[in-house]
C-alpha cells in the first residue's frame, strides 16, 4: 500500500451563474466566506515561505551556538596532562548531565540541543575532545545581534512589505472573482 498525502484543506466554490437555484441559497454565505478564506491563504503562500526560511536560518544559527558552546563547555572540562581518554570517557557516558550543566551555565533553552546518543556517537569517533579549537566570543557575539537585532527587523520588513502586496493583490483577486 503506497503512501498518499492528505489534503490538508478542501475549497468549496461556486460555480454556478448569479442566478442560484433557490435550495442551495442558503449556501450561498458559506461559498463567499470560503472564497475570501481561500484568497486569504493563496495570498499568504509567499509570506509563509519567506516566514518559513526566516525560521529555518533563526533555527540553524541557535544550533551552530548550542554546538559551539557544548564543546567549549566539554573541552573545559578536560584535564591540561594526564586523563584525557578516561575524563573524555566520563563526560561522554555522562553526556546528559553535561548538557543539562551546559545549558545552566551559558543560559541556553535545552530544546535548542541535539539528540544526545547521536551526539555521543559522533564525539566517540572524535580522540581527543581537548584539541576541539577555542570558543570564538566576537563570534558568538555576532550571532547574538544578528539573533535579537538583525532576523527581527528582518522579519519585520519581511510582514510589512507583505501586508502592503497582500491588500493591493487581495482586491483586486476578489474584484476580479467577483465580477465573475
Amino acid at each position: 500500500m503506497g503512501f498518499t498525502a492528505e489534503i490538508s484543506r478542501t475549497s468549496v466554490n461556486n460555480h454556478l451563474s448569479s442566478q442560484c437555484i433557490p435550495i442551495i441559497q442558503f449556501v450561498r454565505p458559506l461559498l463567499e466566506r470560503e472564497r475570501r478564506d481561500l484568497l486569504e491563504e493563496m495570498m499568504s503562500l509567499p509570506q509563509n515561505a519567506v516566514v518559513r526560511r526566516i525560521n529555518e536560518l533563526v533555527k540553524r544559527a541557535r544550533s551552530v551556538k548550542v554546538h559551539a558552546y557544548i564543546i567549549h563547555y566539554l573541552r573545559k572540562q578536560m584535564p591540561y596532562m594526564i586523563g584525557r581518554s578516561e575524563k573524555q570517557r566520563q563526560l561522554l557516558d555522562n553526556l546528559e548531565r553535561e548538557f543539562v550543566a551546559c545549558s545552566r551555565r551559558y543560559n541556553l533553552p535545552l530544546g535548542d540541543f541535539p539528540n544526545v546518543n547521536q551526539y555521543r556517537k559522533m564525539l566517540s569517533e572524535v580522540k581527543d575532545i581537548s584539541e576541539f579549537k577555542k570558543l570564538d566570543k566576537n563570534m558568538v557575539y555576532e550571532m547574538d545581534k544578528v539573533l535579537t537585532h538583525d532576523i527581527p527587523m528582518l522579519l519585520q520588513k519581511a510582514s510589512s512589505k507583505q501586508n502592503n502586496h497582500k491588500e493591493s493583490s487581495f482586491s483586486s483577486a476578489f474584484n476580479f472573482l467577483s465580477s465573475r
